[in-house]
């Protein structure tokens, strides 16, 4: 909740945002709210439907990937995956243009770094690193 307060006047500070205090500018802001289209950018709304249903599956199905026999033996990727079959299966798409488009160096950065802190994981180097930070962030008076 702090961090929101602190964000927020800091936000207020660096956009110099002034309150709405005359019934003027209050008038203009509601006028341009009210001249907001949300659906402006939304080319196909059943495509839009479509996705929110499916991201709403695979958050569901990840917030009951322990208590569903069938998935918990499989990992969390595999439920994204299946979210991704469906919608490619029920709304076809170039694929090879949504490839031409992908970051592919974020996307090897991340991979990269997943590896390697899989890596560092299986060598207990994480757990060496958390020993060693043990110490000296326990002495606090916040410790637990």
């Amino acid at each position: 909740i702090l961090a929101f307060v602190v964000t927020l006047y800091l936000v207020r500070w660096l956009f110099k945002i002034k309150p709405l205090t005359d019934e003027a500018s209050k008038a203009e802001a509601k006028s341009m709210v009210d001249a907001f289209d949300e659906w402006e950018t939304v080319k196909d709304r059943k495509f839009f439907y479509l996705s929110a249903m499916v991201l709403g599956a695979i958050i569901l199905g990840f917030a009951l990937h322990s208590s569903i026999p069938v998935l918990k033996d499989m990992g969390l990727e595999v439920i994204a995956i299946l979210g991704a079959t469906v919608m490619l299966v029920i709304y076809p798409t170039d694929v090879e243009g949504v490839l031409n488009e992908v970051e592919w160096t974020l996307v090897l950065f991340f991979v990269g770094l997943f590896a390697l802190l899989g890596v560092m994981g299986k060598a207990d180097v994480l757990s060496m690193i958390g020993e060693w930070l043990k110490s000296p962030l326990s002495s606090g008076s916040y410790s637990g």
